[in-house]
């Protein structure tokens, strides 16, 4: 874009030596202050930004510190949040102690009771041009901000490092949590959230593991282990937080770019966007990636490191698109690459992996803290308690969506979280932006979304939609920019998703349950030696079946047993008394099923690891040996064998050298311990 368009060479300010102007704002007003830091760049001011220039792991006070010092003028972005934040009134003062010039930008309409206590030494109203950015307004504050001296760096690279920084930052500032953060950073205390939204000990402090030729060991530093492996795998179920993390390590990633030009260049593709529309490889990579030309060219002489999201979908839905990819990975050592998985067909790229872990309360609570004022997570702390078998085998994002709802009120996390968080959820979103709304009811919002998310869930590709689909399946023209202007859906060019798989899973079942749930599911599948494949309907299955009463729900757990035995275990495991009572008759379908599906049995162990005692799985097991061939029974032996129980050490001998070819049956070889 030419310094002329907005008129920077019209309204060259005079220049200052070493001039940095601070931009300040509040969390909700973020996506504002990319925008004027991006035109006011081009426009060859030096713009001091904390997100461009403070990297996720470094020490974020210090850092504004710091630049506060250094500023010569501040910017403010003046909005009805910015002026009742205890955060923003001390960055306001701070600059006025010191006698600096701090000019108010208003983006959005905002009322004039609180502003007394700001003496800004401009106005500039700036509410024209954020809806249309060829408004002359800007020339007004052009003229009053010194040129930057010394040349700034410029060119494609740089331009890719700071949207890929704002795309990744606005993504991470959309998840539940993340408006928590926003709720409580103009609260009593602020001082004591972290404003960005982030919490660095999350890469350093979480439950991750590796799995690399053939061992399986914790990691205790994702960044770093991430550094180490070039090209790997993030494996964990949908919702577990495999994106989150990219994102975090992607983000890491770019501000070690903008420091360094020899570090690779982070790019972020959604392979959900992938359609019929695009006839080749590189039309769908010149579609993802539009700010570097000639982008194979670029990559002979560049290093990048590609974070490939929503891998099993691409899988899925177009198994050679995946192959092509798979290719071009194996042909790429030069180039880092993350592939993000929830297991199955990731075996066509054979990488390291590394895998996200199931969650447990303490992980939920150190999340939790990144977010809530001490006081809130102490309330936070007991609902985890009560609702600790949940807890561990919920998605992230579920629990993200009750630590926000847990900033707006207790009992609205207590009660509604766990049964029918989205009403509340819109609800609380609406008051943070009413003009949002746009007239419209949450029952009005809700419904066209719930027809919204099932039309998705239909499709072979259920994570993306068209937007010109989405108006037609949502039924009212102003759904859409209201879901966005909430955060509930993400917009990349003409495609949009809901911004988490748990709040399209909590809106699409409710249609799973007129339509009947039995009608969708299918025979489980399973990827050699890795467990049963993820199925798109998992998440919906789980959330009707918790929202039945206890009797309909053992009835609904017994007819998925039919078809598929493992997802029934995973509804009963949320359920420890029904896991308990119904124990026999799930362990039995299981083993049958296991009995004529060899590759099920590297399943097996996962779906009976929770039922009650290890002597009671072991029974209930050896009970029902003589149904079964030698072989069978020689694999439940073994399985035994694993289970934590107190077995004589010559027994444990025999079983491991148990012979299945053997002319004797397993049964006579073990007799001495009938």
């Amino acid at each position: 874009m030419r310094r002329e368009e907005y008129g920077c060479s019209a309204a060259r300010g005079s220049v200052i030596n070493a001039s940095l102007i601070y931009v300040s704002y509040h969390n909700l007003d973020v996506e504002y202050a990319f925008q004027l830091s991006s035109l006011l760049i081009r426009c060859y001011r030096n713009i001091w930004l904390d997100r461009y220039e403070i990297a996720p792991l470094e020490d974020w006070e210090a850092g504004i510190g710091a630049a506060r010092e250094r500023a010569t003028t501040a910017l403010a972005i003046v909005s009805d949040d910015y002026l009742s934040s205890a955060y923003c009134r001390a960055d306001f003062n701070y600059f006025n102690e010191r006698s600096l010039p701090v000019i108010a930008v208003i983006p959005r309409d905002f009322s004039t009771d609180k502003i007394a206590d700001f003496a800004f030494s401009d106005w500039v109203d700036f509410r024209r041009w954020f809806v249309d950015p060829n408004d002359l307004s800007v020339d007004n504050l052009l003229s009053q901000l010194p040129e930057a001296e010394t040349e700034r760096q410029t060119g494609e690279r740089l331009d890719c490092l700071r949207q890929f920084i704002q795309e990744a930052e606005l993504a991470l500032a959309n998840m539940p949590s993340a408006w928590a953060a926003r709720r409580n950073c103009g609260s009593p205390g602020a001082c004591e959230i972290r404003p960005r939204l982030l919490h660095d000990h999350l890469l350093r402090d979480w439950d991750f593991s590796s799995e690399k030729a053939g061992n399986r060991l914790p990691v205790t530093d994702a960044l770093g282990w991430s550094q180490t492996e070039p090209q790997f795998i993030i494996s964990g179920e949908a919702g577990s937080g495999k994106t989150f993390f990219a994102r975090l390590l992607a983000l890491a990633q770019a501000h070690a770019a903008m420091k360094s030009e020899d570090s690779a260049l982070p790019v972020w593709i959604d392979l959900a966007e992938w359609d019929e529309r695009y006839a080749s490889f590189d039309e769908f990579m010149e579609a993802q990636w539009p700010l570097l030309s000639y982008w194979r060219h670029w990559l002979d002489n560049n290093q990048a490191f590609f974070v490939l999201d929503n891998w099993s979908e691409l899988c899925s839905a177009f198994p050679a698109a995946a192959g092509e990819i798979a290719y071009w990975i194996d042909a790429s050592p030069q180039h880092r690459f993350a592939v993000l998985s929830s297991g199955g067909p990731a075996t066509q790229v054979n990488l390291p992996r590394l895998r996200m872990n199931r969650l447990t309360a303490a992980l939920a609570q150190k999340f939790a803290a990144g977010y809530l004022s001490l006081e809130q997570q102490n309330s936070f702390r007991q609902i985890l308690r009560q609702s600790a078998a949940l807890i561990e085998d919920c998605q992230l994002d579920f629990l993200a969506i009750g630590i926000e709802l847990m900033a707006v009120d207790r009992a609205l996390a207590f009660n509604q979280w766990l049964t029918e968080p989205m009403a509340a959820l819109v609800s609380a979103r609406l008051q943070q932006k009413p003009a949002a709304s746009n007239g419209l009811t949450v029952d009005e919002i809700l419904r066209a979304l719930r027809q919204l998310a099932w039309s998705m869930m239909l499709q072979d590709n259920p994570r993306a939609i068209q937007r010109e689909d989405a108006e037609r399946h949502s039924g009212d023209s102003r759904i859409i920019p209201c879901a966005i202007g909430i955060g509930l859906l993400c917009a990349r060019g003409s495609s949009l998703r809901f911004e988490s798989s748990a709040l399209q899973s909590r809106l699409a079942v409710s249609n799973l349950k007129q339509d009947g749930l039995i009608k969708y599911l299918t025979r489980p599948e399973f990827a050699g030696g890795q467990g049963r494949r993820a199925q798109k309907w998992d998440g919906l299955t789980l959330i009707a079946v918790d929202s039945l009463a206890e009797e309909q729900r053992r009835r609904v757990i017994d007819q998925i047993a039919d078809i598929d035995p493992f997802l029934a275990a995973r509804c009963s495991r949320r359920h420890p008394a029904l896991y308990s009572n119904d124990a026999e008759t799930l362990m039995t379908k299981l083993l049958d099923f296991c009995a004529q599906n060899p590759q099920a049995q590297a399943a097996f162990r996962a779906a009976i690891g929770d039922m009650p005692a290890p002597d009671r799985r072991a029974e209930l097991m050896l009970r029902q040996l003589n149904r079964f061939n030698n072989a069978q029974q020689l694999w439940l032996w073994h399985e035994v064998r694993e289970m934590p129980l107190d077995l004589p050490l010559d027994f444990l001998d025999i079983v491991r050298s148990l012979d299945r070819d053997a002319g004797v049956a397993v049964s006579d070889q073990i007799a001495d311990y009938s």
